[in-house]
């Protein structure tokens, strides 16, 4: 999966590496951040956002079935006529 964009960027290989450690340590490194700051809340946040957990799940279906339909090349969709 990583290959596509560092093709279409013609980026090398070298530079692609670079760029995907460098994002991959940073991103981690705000989740550590993150968790340490909240670590000790946790109670509170859950509590906080519980009434949002129907919408939350019905959300990450809807995106899981929405990216399944769009793989299987929209089944079901009419294509338009050249």
């Amino acid at each position: 999966m990583a290959r596509r964009p560092r093709g279409v960027a013609r980026m090398p290989l070298r530079t692609f590496v670079a760029y995907s450690t460098a994002g991959a340590f940073l991103w981690s490194m705000l989740l550590v951040f993150a968790g340490v700051q909240l670590g000790s809340r946790w109670v509170d946040i859950r509590h906080a956002l519980q009434p949002f957990d129907l919408l939350i799940a019905m959300a990450a279906v809807g995106a899981i079935l929405l990216f399944v339909w769009l793989r299987l090349g929209r089944p079901g969709w009419r294509r338009r006529s050249a």
